[in-house]
Parts: C-alpha cells; structure tokens; sequence
C-alpha cells in the first residue's frame, strides 16, 4: 500500500476532493456585496454561478488553460471583469465576436460581484491545480484563503473546513523540505484532528478511517528529491495524521 506512482493527481480524483470541499454549501457565504436591501444591482446573479457543471467544465481542460479559466471567472466573481455575453469564451471556446473590445478588463460600471461562494469554489480549483502541476509554493496560500473563507463565513465546526485543512496541510508538506513548512503542516493536521473529533468523536482513528481514502488519492507528484516527504498514502498519515495526536 506504501508504494505510489510519481505521477501527479488525477482529474477524477480532483473532482472528487472538490465533491467534498462545499460543494453542497453553494448558498452559504451569500453575495459578494452585502445586501442591504437595495435592488439596484441589476446585473447581480441571482443563483451561484459556478456550480457543478462549470466545475465539471473546467476539471475538463488541461491544468495550464484551466488555471487561465479560473483566473477569468475570478475576476468576473470578484467585480473586477464584466462577465462576457457568450460564458462560452471563458470556458475555452472563442466565439466570432470582436477581439479587440478591451474595455471590459476595466472596472466598469456594470461589472458586478458574484455570490462568494463562487470565488470560494474557484479557488478550491485553482489550488488543487497548481497542487497538481507541483506548483505547491502557488498552491499554499490558496489553500489558506480558502480556509480562512471557512472560518469566517461558514458556521463553527463545519466539516469543509476539517477536509480544507487537510488539504492544506498535504501542501505545506508538499512545498519544501524545511522545519518550518513541516511545522505550518503539523499545525493544520492537528486542527483538522481536533475539529474533526468535536464533530464526530472516535479521536486519530476515526479520522483515520474516514479519511484514509482522500489521503491516498494522487493529487500532487512526489518529491524524487525528498523521499521523507512522502505526500499521500499510509506513509503521510503516520507523518501528518499520527494515533497520538488527540
């Protein structure tokens, strides 16, 4: 069971970590802007935007244009780009109209925020993308925004945070071979543990058992240069996620 491909992760095995990770909760967080009863923002989506089947889309693409993909629909979640009238353009088709408009990279008045659970979502994408493309230093603080979305918008103790944290703690060990980046990972396994067990009881072992699956998925390319570090299986559970954490 110890022995791993070298490869990087897999696009089903992505989809899947992205299954759990709020999938689910694409009504929490509610709107980019606060609503405060005012209905002027015409152009405001009504329903989350990207919601299975955009992530299903992007999942699709290979990693270099969905990183491009995401970061588009980024700046369309965020307010910051005015969303094109054919979505089609964003998700890696071109369409006859004119190229040469530029005007829609500016803040216009028009441009308008998305839910931010969109975002959120998105950047569970892009930092499983960059995980896989072993791009883990790029990788990391994605990982903590996403956590820190958690915290702050979703309510106490909510699983999303406990399988984030996970994650998150798999790309610290992932990133380098120092004390530091092992001591950032031990802190977010431990407190994935500790939520964990206030959720569910059963301490390590229940939470080994139960996510015994999602840390063998092949979602980053092994350290050929590290072979202490490994980053997914039995090997990275006894190092990040050991019985006598409780």
């Amino acid at each position: 069971d110890d022995d791993d491909d070298d490869d990087g992760g897999g696009e089903e095995e992505e989809a899947d970590v992205v299954e759990g990770m709020g999938e689910a909760r694409s009504g929490d967080g509610g709107a980019a802007d606060d609503d405060d009863g005012n209905d002027d923002d015409g152009n405001a989506p009504m329903m989350p935007v990207v919601d299975a089947e955009v992530q299903q889309e992007l999942m699709e693409m290979v990693p270099e244009e969905r990183l491009e993909a995401i970061d588009e629909l980024l700046a369309q979640a965020e307010g910051k780009r005015k969303a094109p009238e054919d979505q089609d353009e964003v998700m890696g088709g071109h369409g006859d109209d004119n190229d040469d408009n530029d005007d829609d990279d500016d803040h216009g008045d028009d441009a308008t925020g998305w839910f931010q659970c969109d975002a959120h979502q998105l950047r569970i994408l892009q930092a499983l993308t960059l995980d896989g493309l072993g791009r883990h230093g790029e990788a990391y603080p994605v990982w903590e925004r996403c956590v820190a979305f958690v915290d702050a918008r979703l309510p106490p103790l909510d699983e999303t945070g406990v399988a984030l944290r996970v994650q998150a703690a798999l790309c610290a060990w992932a990133r380098g071979t120092d004390d530091a980046d092992g001591r950032v990972a031990r802190s977010h396994a431990q407190r994935a543990m500790k939520d964990h067990d206030a959720l569910f009881g059963g301490g390590p072992e229940r939470f080994r058992r139960r996510y015994r699956r999602e840390l063998e998925l092949n979602l980053r390319p092994e350290c050929k240069k590290n072979k202490k570090r490994p980053v997914r299986g039995l090997k990275v559970m006894r190092k990040l996620f050991p019985i006598e954490n409780r």
